[in-house]
């Protein structure tokens, strides 16, 4: 278990405060947010690297780090950058080798033991520090942005190897991002942070399907969002909110008979999954993502409708 409360954490130009998260053991937290927001210092804080904080920590585990860059010792070889890890606290050698071998094949790094920093792949060298880190029987383990120099093929190999290894080991993961796909990737809760201070905390679901706040919502991918007053121009819908949101799929097109707003395309786009039509009504604009094959044109009129239990009250 991890318990963290940051009240206040001052530098020059910046303040870090009213972070208040409990984390369950075996379980996966992502800190998201854009860079300069915090996400590190909160690492350090809990890591210990930084003192001069008001709050409480309450860590029960050993904690392991992991960050950015490899930072490997260019003169040891792979077997001696993860023993590196351990040989300090324990003396006895033939329980330093059992633990790096074991740690090794965990990795899939079996082979490589000889090889320097200088002779293994991005990717590598990324799972000889995360084996450094673990080597020692931690159970905490932090990891600050510690894929993001990594291309699109290596990093969804390091989420599976994360993932892995956080079940066979049964790890407590924190691990910082300003990538909302490798949030959803990798955690089983996300803290969404936004200029020193922590905006929502929840389960992966509640923060996709409902979240609270307009920026939470704009993070996480809502394209429509409203003031409460364009959102009545719009559908004569008014919510107990100040903003309201509704994600591109949950508008759909529909036939003139029906029930709906007209609107003028503007744009059209190709995308993964499907078409997304840019529209505005009133000056106002929509989003409506689609699956069809119909290649709408700029100026013609359609008619959509939004899907009333997928509208998010914001504030």
């Amino acid at each position: 278990m991890i318990r963290v409360e940051i009240k206040n954490k001052n530098f020059d130009d910046f303040v870090l405060k009213n972070i208040d998260f409990t984390l369950k053991e075996g379980k996966i937290l992502g800190i998201l947010g854009k860079s300069g927001s915090g996400k590190s210092t909160i690492l350090n804080i809990i890591a210990g690297l930084e003192k001069n904080f008001k709050g409480n920590i309450e860590v029960r585990d050993k904690i392991g780090m992991v960050f950015q860059n490899d930072l490997l010792l260019p003169h040891l070889n792979l077997y001696e950058n993860i023993a590196f890890g351990i040989k300090f606290g324990e003396k006895n050698k033939k329980i330093v080798d059992k633990k790096v071998r074991d740690i090794i094949k965990k990795l899939e790094l079996e082979g490589k033991e000889d090889r320097y920093p200088n002779e293994l792949s991005g990717g590598e060298r990324q799972r000889c520090s995360i084996g450094r880190a673990l080597v020692g029987e931690t159970k905490i383990l932090l990891m600050d942005e510690a894929f993001s120099a990594l291309d699109y093929n290596l990093k969804n190999e390091m989420y599976k190897l994360i993932k892995d290894l956080h079940q066979k080991m049964n790890l407590t993961v924190i691990f910082i991002t300003h990538d909302r796909e490798e949030a959803f990737y990798l955690a089983d809760e996300v803290l969404i942070l936004n200029e020193g201070e922590m905006v929502e905390y929840n389960t992966l679901e509640n923060l996709y399907y409902f979240p609270k706040k307009k920026y939470s919502a704009k993070l996480l991918g809502v394209e429509n969002i409203y003031s409460n007053d364009e959102f009545w121009k719009l559908s004569d819908i008014r919510l107990n909110s100040e903003f309201v949101g509704i994600r591109s799929e949950d508008i759909k097109i529909v036939d003139y008979e029906e029930k709906g707003i007209e609107i003028e395309v503007v744009e059209m786009r190709f995308g993964f999954g499907g078409y997304s039509i840019i529209g505005k009504k009133d000056g106002i604009e929509i989003n409506v993502k689609t699956d069809n094959n119909h290649r709408y044109i700029v100026g013609e009129k359609l008619k959509i409708a939004f899907c009333d239990e997928k509208i998010l009250g914001l504030n």
